[in-house]
């Protein structure tokens, strides 16, 4: 029963999409364009351009990259440092 009722409302929400995207488009103009795209209209607010944005994100994707190197390396000096600790815990063991 629940998959019938599911499925009719279904339908008539897709037969409702023909009234739904003019409206929509309507409503998105008279508002400037904030529905459509948020981000950019915030970002035009500010006068930020879209170079300046790039270079932004570029020098923080090599800082996110340079961390994950150093993340990296700190394992693998760690993992090192246990396999050392447990040579040495089992020639005291040994002796």
């Amino acid at each position: 029963m629940k998959r019938l009722i599911k499925s009719s409302i279904k339908k008539v929400w897709g037969l409702t999409d023909v009234v739904r995207r003019p409206v929509r488009r309507k409503l998105d103009a008279l508002l400037g364009g904030t529905i459509r795209d948020p981000i950019a209209q915030h970002l035009h607010a500010l006068n930020v351009s879209h170079h300046e944005m790039n270079i932004s994100l570029n020098s923080c994707v090599r800082e996110i990259a340079r961390l994950e190197m150093q993340v990296e390396q700190l394992r693998i000096q760690l993992a090192e440092g246990r396999a050392g600790a447990e040579g040495i815990g089992a020639t005291a063991e040994a002796a």
